[in-house]
């Protein structure tokens, strides 16, 4: 009986040692997984860390032509492009190209979708182009880092004979309704688009005008107690400027003062006009309200333009963005350190806009 007693606890040592050594076994596979969960995690969260986000702003404009009427008026009438833009479809590449300052401007490539590939109620429109526009930079560059040493010639001998520096930008163009909508691009500005279709054209009447709510602009025009006035022009040395934008119509009692700032051969101009702090005192404000309408329809030259009045003599001052009240909406794309932006990314984010914006 000794013996066997003996053998069982033997027996049940080794049984127990089987265990405990399955149950570290087991305790080790399963530390290693949620090692490896964990490294995983890590590894997606710098991934994620590196991923950037760029918020953009899309505007909607029309193209119009502006022509002088009788009493120092304007009109201002939307060009419908259809048939100038299947002309330029014919065209060769290189035969799409304007001067832009030092560099040229190109219509690089330009489609109509296909109207049932459109979102929601963009759906069936038969007249929806995408172009794509390039800033080809002729003008002086800079050199090349190359393993953090600079070379000051290294960039023209990387590009050689047949390449080019180039800004990009990609807009979508609505026939039926002559509205542009683009993305606000500080590299191809939309004064650069302008100045593409003003010289392709041959038609120096050609602004860019927003699609404007017209509520800030009655609370502005009904206003009797106008105490401040804030207006900041960009883009002041583009040839439109001075040969159609810089007149009188436009600018009404400031525009001396405009012409005579402008002379310090800056691209920026900011105004301010404002009265002390008696509540009773006001602006003169017919001239003001006069060129209000003109600054505001402009979507090229005009960054700035505030407001600041009062609903009565004893209310509070508020400031009115006019700048603000233009319909627009605002994107946002992710992308990481080393990729770049594509364009058919934007196109899609731009359709968006407008399905959002379109009534």
């Amino acid at each position: 009986f000794g013996g066997n007693k003996m053998e069982k606890e033997n027996n049940s040592s080794k049984n127990n040692k089987k265990k405990s050594a399955k149950s570290n076994k087991n305790n080790k596979s399963g530390n290693n997984v949620k090692n490896n969960s964990n490294s995983k995690n890590k590894k997606n969260k710098k991934n994620k860390k590196k991923n950037k986000i760029k918020e953009f702003t899309v505007e909607f404009l029309q193209l119009l032509e502006e022509k002088d009427l009788p009493k120092n008026k304007v009109q201002k009438t939307p060009i419908n492009l259809s048939d100038n833009l299947e002309s330029m479809l014919k065209l060769p590449i290189t035969q799409r190209d304007v001067d832009y300052h030092d560099d040229k401007i190109r219509l690089q490539s330009l489609k109509k979708f296909n109207p049932n590939k459109l979102p929601n109620k963009l759906k069936g429109k038969e007249n929806l182009w995408e172009l794509q526009f390039i800033k080809i930079k002729d003008s002086l560059v800079e050199g090349l880092l190359e393993d953090n040493t600079y070379k000051e010639d290294g960039l023209a001998s990387f590009l050689g004979s047949n390449k080019k520096l180039v800004d990009s930008c990609v807009v979508l163009y609505d026939a039926q309704n002559c509205v542009f909508i683009i993305e606000k691009n500080i590299n191809l500005p939309v004064s650069a688009i302008l100045e593409f279709f003003s010289k392709f054209l041959k038609n120096t009447d050609l602004t860019f005008g927003i699609i404007p709510d017209k509520t800030k602009l009655n609370t502005v025009s009904s206003s009797e107690y106008i105490k401040s006035f804030e207006l900041t022009l960009v883009n002041i040395n583009d040839d439109n400027f001075k040969s159609k934008f810089l007149k009188k119509k436009n600018f009404g009692a400031i525009f001396s003062a405009i012409k005579s700032l402008r002379s310090f051969n800056n691209d920026r101009l900011y105004i301010k006009i404002s009265i002390n702090g008696n509540k009773k005192d006001c602006m003169s404000s017919n001239e003001l309200k006069k060129c209000i309408p003109n600054l505001m329809g402009n979507a090229v030259y005009v960054n700035k333009l505030v407001v600041g009045l009062k609903e009565n003599e004893d209310s509070q001052v508020e400031k009115i963005n006019l700048y603000d009240s233009r319909l627009k909406d605002t994107q946002k794309i992710s992308y990481s350190k080393n990729e770049y932006k594509k364009l058919s990314s934007i196109s899609l984010l731009l359709q968006q806009s407008y399905n959002k914006k379109k009534e």
